[in-house]
């Protein structure tokens, strides 16, 4: 799911929330603006091997491991966010997602791009946001109405989600209103299958 506070979508720029969720058998799950790796800003979510999640804002400059780059999105993990029940969740808020290195989506758009890919496999367990990752199984893109997506109150959208769990480490160099637009399910932002 993502969400767009009523003040960002009018000034086109602000906090974007979104949700990342996917069984626990995936390596890692990768969400990204844009049309292509390249230049995306990418947010990757894995386990951090205490029950939680690591967030990592990363970047690529073509078909290679994205890495973290130090002006990268400033990514917080907000409550509801971990491992529970064979599902890892993870509830995140972007500061500054509007624009990047290479890109920018306003917030307000009614034509947002985004790609997803993802890796089966062991869990990484880490909280290095540059953690080495294996080459994604699979990938997508699909597109996003912003307008769509809006909540009235700039407070975590996921507050009321299921997963109990806190914690985990932030990609960063209670409105129970679960508002917003869910991708598809093939995108893996709703989490693939």
């Amino acid at each position: 799911q993502v969400a767009v506070p009523e003040t960002a979508a009018s000034a086109g720029t602000g906090n974007l929330y979104f949700q990342i969720s996917a069984p626990d058998s995936y390596a890692w799950i990768g969400l990204g603006t844009g049309t292509r790796m390249s230049n995306s800003n990418m947010f990757l979510m894995y386990q951090d091997g205490s029950g939680n999640v690591t967030i990592s804002p990363r970047r690529a400059s073509g078909q290679v491991m994205p890495q973290v780059t130090t002006n990268g999105a400033q990514l917080e993990l907000l409550a509801g966010s971990g491992v529970s029940n064979g599902v890892m969740t993870a509830n995140v808020r972007c500061s500054n997602c509007a624009s990047w290195s290479g890109g920018s989506m306003p917030l307000g758009s009614s034509s947002s791009n985004w790609i997803a890919a993802w890796r089966r496999g062991s869990a990484i367990s880490s909280t290095n946001l540059n953690a080495p990752i294996s080459q994604h199984d699979s990938e997508t893109s699909f597109g996003l109405d912003l307008t769509q997506a809006t909540v009235a109150e700039d407070t975590n959208p996921f507050a009321g989600s299921a997963a109990p769990t806190t914690g985990g480490s932030n990609g960063n160099n209670g409105n129970t209103n679960t508002g917003g637009v869910t991708a598809p399910a093939s995108s893996g932002l709703a989490g693939p299958n």
